[in-house]
């Protein structure tokens, strides 16, 4: 973060910096894992090109090993597979562009993205304004990332029902006011870097699998009911305060395997923005 905050305000200083790091990357490039490699790309460096192309690589062939068979349900224990043979938690900013790509979800239009950096900038102003209110010493013990997801959706369920429009915003971890995401329709995939983490906890993890118990609940939509399912159409657009991991862009994609007749659009921020840097001290 520092660097890149650096990198934009005296560019100069940091070239042999960022020369020094590319020559390095092109040496070791074939022995680089793929976190490494994806976080590499996401820095832009002068040899981003070619450590780009060898992303797209490794981002095909575990989307071959990782996609379930067309019309098969999705199978947790194949996924969790090809992510552990890999052993990358994520793909990073671009690295997730090219396999939101080979799912087949486009980016979020601009202006669905301005809202919803504004939406996600109105708990962190909240946050950083009741720890100033506690003072300096307030929260210094540790630092933990919130991640926020935010949707907008607009549906046209079956003849003879109203339209469906909201928004939602949710933040990564656990949260008593919220309800936890119903594991029959999405299915989380342990990761094997932070293999600790509880993946059913991700904002986009818990916020689409709301939307699914939502539209169950109001008789638009039945778990396993794929006739029932395909008759929702409309759209449903995520943006997220920092790059999915493979569980959530998982989890999004079976939402898309539920509802084939909802476009799905995904955008989201590099987790290094100022204006949505989701990093506070608790």
């Amino acid at each position: 973060h520092i660097a890149t905050q650096l990198e934009e305000e005296t560019p100069e200083i940091l070239r042999p910096v960022r020369d020094a790091a590319s020559r390095e990357a092109l040496r070791d490039a074939d022995a680089l894992q793929v976190q490494a490699l994806s976080f590499l790309v996401d820095v832009d460096l002068p040899c981003r090109a070619v450590l780009q192309q060898r992303l797209e690589v490794f981002v095909d062939s575990f989307f071959q090993a990782w996609a379930p068979k067309p019309f098969a349900a999705w199978d947790p224990d194949h996924a969790k597979s090809a992510v552990w043979a890999l052993k990358v938690d994520g793909f990073g900013i671009a690295g997730s562009r090219f396999l939101w790509d080979r799912i087949g979800v486009p980016e979020a239009s601009m202006d669905f993205c301005a809202r919803a950096r504004k939406e996600i900038s109105e708990p962190l102003a909240d946050e950083a304004e009741a720890l100033a209110d506690l003072g300096p010493s307030a929260g210094t013990s540790r630092k933990h990332q919130r991640v926020f997801a935010y949707a907008e959706y607009d549906l046209e369920p079956p003849p003879g029902e109203a339209e469906i429009r909201g928004k939602m915003l949710f933040e990564n971890g656990f949260r008593t006011t919220r309800v936890r995401a119903d594991q029959r329709w999405l299915r989380p995939t342990p990761l094997p870097i932070n293999s600790w983490v509880d993946r059913s906890l991700c904002a986009e993890m818990q916020m689409m699998g709301v939307l699914c118990s939502q539209l169950q609940v109001e008789g638009l939509a039945e778990f396993g009911n794929q006739e029932l399912n395909s008759l929702l159409l409309g759209r449903v657009d995520v943006y997220t305060s920092a790059p999915p991991c493979i569980s959530c862009v998982g989890s999004m994609w079976q939402f898309k395997r539920h509802f084939p007749n909802i476009s799905f659009h995904f955008s989201c921020s590099s987790g290094r923005d100022g204006k949505t840097e989701a990093w506070i001290r608790r």
